[in-house]
């Protein structure tokens, strides 16, 4: 049974707890296309976390807030959160795309030679107008279970040279959205998510996405609101870099 709360900072303050208390030191070797040696190489990890938001449009800043401190940072972050969610419902596959210029000093490290990125989000929710597609899915059938938003792309990314740090891959794997009750509901389904580096960022980012889905729908279902946001992730957890700073409590 998840656990269930109301905004994504309850999620946030309740589930640092948890992963504080009950994570599990885990050594891994990667992080990002980088390899990681000595102390760097150990995580504290949740497994298989599960929690349902009812009110994904409410304290977005404060939750941001919690985890990034500062009020330079947390303003940093929501102007970046705002611009990843322009890039992802642009319509176009856009790679490097422009969130990534508000936190350069963090993502310029992670730029190729061709001065894009190994992949992009808005990049893979445009690939042959998926995201269109999907949208177009819930127009034609409110009760329809096949509107799935895919970022993971076995053919790209189980490539054995990208495994293992060899290039990055995504950390997100889908977007469900389902129509109930008048209410847009998302499924968020991750396989990898640093706690104290995106999981905010990705939690208001996917609330960003369920309201644009709604605007898109709306001469469709006049009436329809923003519903719950479901997320599941195998592997919640926190770096070592970060750990020995971590006071949120």
């Amino acid at each position: 049974m998840a656990r269930i709360y109301k905004t994504i900072y309850d999620a946030m303050d309740e589930t640092a707890r948890d992963l504080k208390v009950r994570g599990i030191s885990v050594e891994c070797d990667s992080y990002q296309d980088k390899k990681l040696t000595g102390e760097d190489r150990f995580v504290k990890e949740l497994v298989g976390v599960n929690f349902v938001i009812d009110k994904p449009l409410i304290d977005r800043e404060k939750a941001i807030k919690y985890i990034f401190r500062s009020d330079e940072e947390t303003q940093k972050i929501v102007e970046y959160c705002k611009q990843e969610i322009k890039d992802r419902c642009s319509g176009e596959p856009l790679n490097p795309g422009n969130s990534y210029k508000i936190r350069a000093d963090m993502w310029n490290q992670f730029l190729e030679d061709s001065g894009k990125f190994s992949y992009q989000y808005a990049e893979r929710l445009w690939t042959n107008d998926q995201f269109r597609a999907v949208i177009n899915c819930l127009k034609n059938d409110s009760g329809t279970r096949q509107a799935v938003l895919s970022v993971w792309n076995p053919d790209l990314d189980m490539d054995p040279k990208k495994l293992g740090g060899g290039n990055r891959i995504p950390c997100s794997l889908n977007y469900q959205f389902l129509i109930r009750n008048n209410h847009l509901h998302c499924i968020y389904h991750m396989r990898s998510n640093d706690f104290l580096g995106h999981c905010v960022i990705d939690l208001v980012v996917a609330s960003g996405l369920m309201e644009y889905v709604v605007n898109e729908l709306k001469d469709t279902y006049p009436d329809l609101k923003v519903g719950s946001l479901t997320y599941l992730a195998g592997s919640l957890h926190a770096f070592h870099w970060n750990l020995k700073d971590w006071v949120l409590f």
